[in-house]
This record gives structure tokens, C-alpha cells and sequence, in this order.
């Protein structure tokens, strides 16, 4: 999954076959499925909101990720090779119930509860480092990187 946000966040993959990728992935896990399985889940429903599902295009040009975007899919590809339990209690960030009450109150419903979301998302956990829980968590794995570092010692 990790290469699949890669090739996507750099433009070398179309959105279409991005998420074939990512439901191919999801697919052969169901049949075993694990715990830690919840991350992968998570991250597929959370990079839906990264594209258009009705055209096909690629994340260049003007759909380009703008840094804080490849940013967050760094950090996201950096959670994916940490090994890190997936702690959140957010498995799925698509809510149809959601959509639905914004079309019904022209987004009205929204301005009302915002508020109240801000608190329950802020007990939950440090969202600027989603999907690792804690910023200390996400810090120790920028000071060992995985990738491109080399072997590691014994």
C-alpha cells in the first residue's frame, strides 16, 4: 500500500487504478484478516479524498498534492513501514450520514456541530500526526528512517 500512495501522490498513477490497487490490496487481506489490518483500512478510506472518482487523472499539473499534502502521504507511507499498531478509533472516514446532513441543512448542520467534533477528535489523539497516535511516535521513527537508509546495523 505504501508504493500504491507513493506512485499515486507523484502522478505516476491514475486514480482509477490507484484505488483498484489499494481494493486489490484490501481484498486479499480480508481472507486473513489481522488486527493491524485496521491501518490499512483507515488509509484507503482517508486517500479517497484524495481524487475525483468520476474522471480519470493523475495528481499533476493543477490536481498536484500541494507540500502539506505530500507531507501527510509521507507520513502516512512513514506510518505503513513503522510497524505501528493502528491506535485510533477511526477505521472509516467516509460517512454517508454525514454527506447526507449537509445536503439536507445546506451545510448548515455543520457550523453547529464543528464545535463539538473538535473536542471529541481532540481526546481521541494528536491529529496532526495521523495515522501515528502520538507526535513522540511519529518523531522516533523521523530520527531512523526505513528508506534509502541503508542497512542496518546487527
Amino acid at each position: 500500500m505504501a508504493e500504491a500512495l507513493r506512485h499515486f501522490a507523484s502522478g505516476r498513477t491514475a486514480n482509477f487504478d490507484f484505488e483498484d490497487e489499494l481494493l486489490a490490496i484490501l481484498a486479499a487481506r480480508i481472507v486473513d484478516w489481522k488486527d493491524d489490518d485496521a491501518a490499512l483500512w483507515a488509509i484507503q478510506s482517508k486517500s479517497w479524498f484524495l481524487y475525483d472518482d468520476i474522471r480519470r487523472h493523475r495528481l499533476d499539473g493543477k490536481r498536484r498534492l500541494n507540500r502539506g499534502g505530500r507531507r501527510e502521504i509521507a507520513r502516512w507511507i512513514v506510518f505503513l513501514h513503522a510497524g505501528h499498531e493502528y491506535e485510533w478509533p477511526v477505521r472509516n472516514f467516509i460517512s454517508f450520514r454525514s454527506c447526507l446532513l449537509r445536503v439536507l441543512t445546506l451545510g448548515l448542520a455543520e457550523s453547529i456541530i464543528r464545535p463539538y467534533l473538535r473536542i471529541r477528535d481532540k481526546a481521541m489523539g494528536e491529529w496532526k500526526v495521523w495515522p501515528f497516535i502520538r507526535k513522540e511516535d511519529l518523531e522516533a521513527e523521523l530520527r531512523r528512517p526505513r528508506l534509502l537508509a541503508g542497512p542496518r546495523p546487527s
